[in-house]
């Protein structure tokens, strides 16, 4: 595979050669997720073959979040104990940094604070170096986010990206993926991408390769992908984008040989939060289904609506996920699983390793074979600096959702504010109800600068 990929990028950039035209490689990398992303925050200013000048630019945020999770039980009995306050700050700290001909630098250090433990948490989450010959191959090496798909919220062909989207929105920057990436525009129609993936790197088999060729036709940009490594089966995709009547059509598919995750295996659900757990080795517990072919798609339509004499003031999506591998039963009301979720809410003693065993039962949003998500917002709500945000996903499978009402306030001085609330609807020991909350309401102040 990585022969191939050497291959590819080759004979693209021979092609390209005669071609390649300048183009801003920021917007062409930049993430469509809902969850904040350092494109939005680099700037984009050019800068030209010849400039000797360097520029050094600091930015960033900090947000203040107060929350509060009320139990399913509190509907029957008001108690203090069945409400779980929590408290935390996070801040962003980004350096961008432009040299002579297009070479470029970016670092995102994350700090959160949490007063419980009264310890501060650092995170990287992104470090890379941008480069280009001749403005005619882009490389970006070191921790990116990508975008690597065409849908909202779920992306089938992503495998290149470690941190999935978040339904509820998270506070802070997207973890990423450590590789290089190259990008080799043929002209204006024609596109290659390619990610070699370092992550866990500790032998030449444990690099993996992600290649994508994209094509457009008029107003439809379509792409043909491909994943693959060592002692792994190769994974295909096949994403495109189009409009049809003022309707923004998106839409995802891959296929493969098993999963690109581990799921649990029967004999592991046997055993779950038992002593037995001790008996198997980690083949015996999880399975990668690899005899089996697994499709997973994504359908999503949006559209941006006029209303009341404002301009694009609504924008909806609406999407739709399969996934083949997904479970058409319910873990989450087995016995044995039920006690590993007792454990981790009785507090410390023994909640991370049991919480680590519960999260490798399954991946949010993705748990089961058919989702529907819809995300809606309105601008100058009610007055120009107030937006509101109606969002919902749903298990039909399990027939349980998630339900998110915000309201974001953000003035011209970069301050910020909002206030959500997140109902967890369906019977008990769902998807979504697994955890017994009911709700969880968040308060948010922040700056940037």
């Amino acid at each position: 595979m990585i022969r191939l990929l050497a291959a590819s990028v080759l004979v693209a950039f021979l092609h390209a050669w005669p071609d390649a035209q300048d183009i801003d490689e920021d917007a062409l990398f930049s993430d469509t997720s809902s969850i904040t992303d350092s494109s939005s925050i680099v700037k984009d200013t050019a800068v030209s073959p010849d400039a000797e000048s360097t520029t050094v630019d600091l930015s960033g945020d900090i947000t203040s979040v107060v929350e509060a999770t009320g139990t399913r039980s509190l509907f029957k009995e008001i108690s203090r104990s069945e409400v779980d306050p929590g408290a935390y700050i996070v801040s962003n700290l980004l350096l961008d940094v432009r040299l002579p001909f297009d070479i470029k630098a970016f670092g995102n250090l994350e700090t959160q604070y949490l007063p419980d433990s009264m310890k501060p948490f650092f995170a990287l989450r992104e470090l890379f170096l941008d480069a280009n010959i001749k403005r005619m191959v882009y490389i970006r090496t070191g921790k990116q986010v990508l975008q690597w798909g065409r849908c909202y919220f779920w992306n089938p062909t992503d495998l290149v990206n470690v941190e999935r989207k978040q339904f509820i929105d998270k506070i802070g920057y997207r973890e990423g993926a450590y590789g290089i990436r190259v990008h080799v525009p043929v002209g204006t129609i024609l596109n290659f991408y390619s990610f070699i993936d370092m992550k866990d790197l500790s032998s030449v088999d444990s690099i993996a390769g992600t290649a994508k060729i994209e094509y457009l036709l008029g107003n439809t940009e379509m792409a043909v992908s491909a994943w693959g490594k060592r002692y792994r089966d190769p994974f295909v995709g096949f994403d495109l984008s189009t409009n049809i009547m003022d309707f923004n059509i998106a839409g995802e598919v891959s296929v493969s040989k098993g999963t690109n995750y581990r799921m649990p295996s029967r004999a592991m659900m046997d055993v779950i939060g038992t002593q037995g757990m001790g008996t198997l080795s980690a083949e015996q517990m999880f399975t990668t289904l690899g005899d089996s072919i697994i499709t997973r798609a994504c359908l999503g339509i949006s559209r941006i609506f006029d209303l009341l004499n404002i301009e694009d003031r609504v924008t909806a999506d609406l999407e739709f996920y399969y996934n083949q591998a997904g479970d058409n039963g319910n873990v989450f009301n087995n016995a044995k699983v039920i006690i590993v979720r007792d454990q981790m809410l009785k507090g410390p003693a023994g909640a991370q390793s049991s919480q680590g065993l519960l999260y490798s039962i399954y991946e949010p949003n993705s748990y089961s074979k058919f989702y529907v998500a819809f995300f809606t917002s309105v601008n100058q709500f009610i007055f120009y600096p107030l937006t509101l945000q109606i969002n919902t996903i749903v298990n039909p499978n399990l027939g349980c959702a998630v339900l998110t009402t915000a309201l974001n306030y953000q003035t011209q001085h970069n301050f910020s504010a909002g206030l959500s609330v997140n109902s967890f609807i369906g019977p008990e020991n769902t998807e979504y109800t697994f955890m017994e909350n009911a709700f969880l309401v968040r308060l948010t102040a922040g700056v940037g600068f």
